[in-house]
């Protein structure tokens, strides 16, 4: 093979035979390293093709020279003797610095004129002669351009590399994930995806675009957006990892890592490679006894340690330090390979897994002192000697657990079959052909052992925990989310003055009527279990309260003294102390509100009033409309989860969020009375657009139309779209009474058709031979939603709006019954089969909670549920199985709804 020099020298001749007279010079220049060898440059020239010692070599060497030093803009000071370029100036015709490059040319023909050869001028050599006559700026303008230009191919590097992990995050982001998961059709998953990267919400998705996303409900529309948010999460976790392992040619462990399906599986395979592991194994790197040990790995050759032993070095100070610092590094590499990380991921199963826990040695004395320290130790107890397959254990227990490791009162470990080490030898010892009686072998062995114990089952029980308690804060979530939504959709008191009644003993039972509206009418202060003497006049200032305001309903709040002051409003209802009124009354809970009372939230919405009757307002007005007054609340202080406090903020919050905007956006609200807690909820809404609506409502006045809405800042035509169908407008003296339905207004005109159809006008909207006829034509027209333009959705929702009161609440009307039960305020009351009366408070995956006037709600175990379904409020007839006045437990067995 000829060499680049010889290619050239035989192309400069044929050249030259078919072209003789042509003038060109090849001078190979590399400019930042002009300066450094200018005086070897001087001495010998620049390459050329000539031969050696040829004279024209030489003097094209003194010009190629010449050239250099005009490229540079070295001053005359800088070459070796004025009066020597003057002199070779003089005697070859050269011009001054300031020459162009084609009288350079002309200049050099005098040369060639002496030999038959040829001088090559490439024309970079030009441009750089050219640019001998220009100032400074511009040479530094090349050199910055030389610098841009390696700076722009060192960004197209990284960006073909972040296009190859955007080619692959793009294959995440794809909805085929979605549909394979939920089982739908890939142009349902496509749609959905889409509107969640639009940013609509899921009522709004729901409601108003169910055909395009598969008639799902919203519950599942809510797993997906979950497993959306866990892929968009996954993706970002990849990029980083493939960032951090971009230098490593390793196309194997990419590919694993790219189809890892969840972040604790991307975990376990970055772990190894993580730039925080052990110093030891980064000073046996840099020791250079990387290659020993691949070699003893592969089994290449024979290595002898000794010879790596470096006795001013303390890491390997001697043999035994060398052959600790090799299995470190043979360990690591094990680890890595693609089929040990396979191997890995196959015993990640929670079916090998026990789950063991027992008493901690070291309790929490000090937290928990005496009598609370003995009680606390009480909720433990069937936990001292707890064994379960990981794959059985149930959400709760794992939270248990979780929750007593945190409080050092248990210990709880995670342990693998036995034949998982058995099984790990074997794969290291197929991949590597390992003869455990070399000196070979027995280095692999330890290596074997400590990548077991240092790295692959510390990966794999991390793996087990992470999963366990994802699972479990995932069911927790749930919980929580399925109770407050039952607790929010709770059946209004609608057009009924409240008495709220929060009860207490020294400081008194506060007392707060509020109007059909929810504002405050009175309120007062008694003491009918502190002083007796009074209890006559606490009698009569209840009687007044009532009787004055026609109020037939009390809420009854069901903290310390509810039993109490249920006994007395119960004594007082029986002797007909309230006639005319026929009075009822309700117990209700009182979760946060006592947290809500003093909360600045309170003081701003009730400046100055007492926060003991702050509780007493709150109380009537979520006994009236649960829905407006439990927004105010922080979900997490309602009492109805299951180890809420337990789980992430963010995770918990979201899920909350979500769950009462779909509340609040079904119910729908009054755009002309709503308040920004409501308001804030509603899709498409945040808290400084609900704050904007009210401000242009108090400036404006009433909004007369849901299009006045885009004259709100902040309320743009996106905004707009999402929130318009779930704010109505119910004033009686609106134009378009559309507004006062749940139909969107893209569906406007498209209802006036139908209504042109059917002989109606959008005046007569909720009047009843309105609703009777648009009922009777439902079922008629829905088959003929083809030729209206809209889907079969579309079609119902219209229909199913038009038939409806213009104040229609799905919700329905909460039906009163007082629990007139035997009252039982102590558990030292009780006595195994008893027969009680109580409402279910909280639900969960371990059993139902009842209120049955004792210390602590009791307990329906699971088991005793079999084919119940009971939900929040519920009124329930129960069966006392057991109970321990001490530790304050009490376990139920459901009879019968009452």
């Amino acid at each position: 093979m000829l060499t680049r020099g010889k290619r050239l020298q035989q192309q400069q001749q044929e050249q030259h035979r078919t072209c003789p007279s042509p003038i060109i010079c090849n001078i190979a220049i590399k400019q930042p390293e002009l300066k450094k060898n200018q005086s070897k440059r001087q001495k010998k020239g620049p390459t050329t093709s000539f031969p050696k010692g040829s004279k024209t070599a030489g003097k094209v060497g003194k010009v190629a020279s010449k050239i250099v030093r005009l490229v540079v803009g070295e001053d005359e000071e800088d070459t070796k003797s004025k009066a020597d370029t003057k002199g070779f100036q003089a005697k070859f015709k050269l011009p001054e610095p300031a020459s162009t490059v084609q009288n350079l040319q002309d200049d050099l023909s005098l040369i060639s004129d002496e030999e038959d050869s040829v001088i090559l001028i490439e024309p970079p050599i030009a441009d750089m002669a050219s640019q001998a006559s220009t100032s400074n700026a511009t040479r530094e303008n090349a050199n910055n351009s030389k610098a841009v230009n390696k700076r722009k191919k060192t960004d197209d590097d990284a960006g073909t590399k972040q296009r190859k992990i955007n080619e692959y995050e793009t294959s995440l982001t794809d909805s085929k994930i979605i549909a394979d998961k939920f089982d739908i059709d890939r142009r349902t998953a496509e749609n959905i995806v889409k509107f969640f990267e639009q940013d609509y919400t899921i009522p709004f998705i729901a409601r108003y675009r169910k055909s395009d996303i598969g008639h799902l409900e919203a519950n599942v529309l809510r797993e997906v957006k979950d497993t959306y948010d866990e892929v968009l999460e996954l993706r970002k976790r990849k990029t980083t990892v493939l960032k951090n392992l971009v230098k490593r040619n390793d196309e194997d462990l990419k590919k694993a890592i790219m189809d890892c399906t969840n972040i604790d599986e991307l975990n376990s395979l970055y772990l190894p490679f993580a730039s925080s592991r052990v110093n030891k194994l980064s000073q046996a790197l840099e020791n250079g006894l990387e290659t020993v040990a691949m070699n003893i790995l592969e089994n290449k050759k024979e290595e002898n340690l000794m010879s790596c032993v470096r006795p001013n070095v303390e890491s390997i100070s001697d043999i035994i330090k060398v052959e600790q610092a090799v299995v470190l590094i043979l360990a690591n590499h094990i680890c890595s390979r693609p089929e040990i990380l396979k191997f890995i991921d196959s015993e990640k199963r929670l079916d090998k897994f026990i789950v063991q826990s027992k008493r901690s040695k070291s309790p929490r004395t000090k937290v928990y002192p005496n009598l609370q320290h003995m009680k606390e130790e009480r909720k433990y107890e069937s936990y001292y000697n707890f064994t379960m397959k990981a794959s059985k254990i149930l959400p709760h227990q794992i939270l248990a657990l979780n929750r007593g490791k945190d409080n050092k009162m248990l210990s709880v470990l995670y342990t693998h079959a036995d034949s998982f080490l058995d099984k790990f030898i074997g794969v290291c010892t197929k991949k590597w052909y390992i003869d455990w009686f070399t000196k070979r072998g027995k280095l692999l062995r330890q290596a074997i052992q400590y990548a077991y114990d240092k790295i692959v089952c510390p990966i794999i029980q991390k793996y087990v925990k992470a999963t366990l308690k994802m699972k479990a804060e995932k069911c927790s979530i749930n919980v929580f989310s399925n109770n407050l939504r039952q607790i929010l959709l709770k059946a209004p008191i609608k057009g009924r003055p409240v008495l709220g009644i929060d009860p207490g003993f020294k400081n008194g039972c506060k007392m707060a009527l509020i109007s059909q509206s929810g504002s405050i009418v009175e309120t007062a202060i008694i003491y009918p279990h502190v002083i007796a003497s009074r209890r006559n006049m606490d009698d009569l200032t209840l009687q007044s309260m009532l009787l004055k305001y026609s109020c037939t309903l009390v809420a009854l709040g069901n903290g310390k003294g509810c039993k109490e002051t249920e006994m007395w409003l119960a004594h007082l209802i029986q002797a007909n102390f309230f006639a005319p009124l026929e009075v009822k009354y309700a117990i209700v809970n009182e979760s946060g509100s006592s947290i809500y009372s003093c909360s600045r939230e309170a003081a701003e919405e009730f400046k100055k009033m007492d926060p003991c009757l702050i509780s007493a307002v709150h109380l009537a007005r979520r006994f009236q409309d649960p829905l407006l007054e439990l927004v105010k609340v922080d979900p997490k202080h309602l009492g109805v989860g299951m180890y809420q406090h337990d789980l992430p903020e963010s995770k918990l919050q979201k899920a909350l969020d979500t769950v009462i905007s779909e509340c609040v956006s079904n119910v729908g609200v009054d755009l002309n009375t709503a308040s920004l807690y409501l308001l804030k909820h509603v899709s498409g809404l945040t808290s400084a657009r609900a704050a904007s609506i009210i401000a242009y409502r108090e400036a404006n006045g009433l909004f007369k139309s849901r299009e006045h809405l885009k004259k709100v800042r902040g309320i743009g035509e996106k905004t707009f779209v999402q929130c318009a169908g779930f704010l109505k407008i119910m004033e009686s003296d609106i134009k378009n009474k559309l507004d006062s339905t749940i139909i969107h207004p893209e569906s406007y005109d498209v209802t006036r058709n139908i209504l042109q159809e059917l002989n109606l006008t959008i005046s007569d909207i909720g009047q009843k031979t309105f609703i009777a006829k648009a009922k009777s034509s439902t079922y008629r027209l829905c088959e003929r939603y083809h030729e209206f333009g809209v889907s079969k959705e579309s079609m119902k929702l219209i229909l199913e709006a038009l038939s409806e009161p213009l104040d229609y609440d799905f919700r329905g009307e909460f039906e009163i019954k007082p629990l007139m039960h035997k009252i039982v305020t102590s558990m030292k009351q009780l006595k195994v089969g008893h027969i009680l009366e109580g409402r279910a408070t909280n639900l969960t995956t371990f059993g139902c909670f009842v209120h049955v006037g004792c210390e602590k709600d009791g307990l329906i175990p699971s088991k005793e549920l079999e084919n119940v379904v009971l939900g929040i409020g519920d009124k329930i007839q129960v069966e006392v199985l057991s109970f321990d006045a001490f530790a304050l437990r009490l376990s139920l067995r459901y009879l019968k709804h009452v």
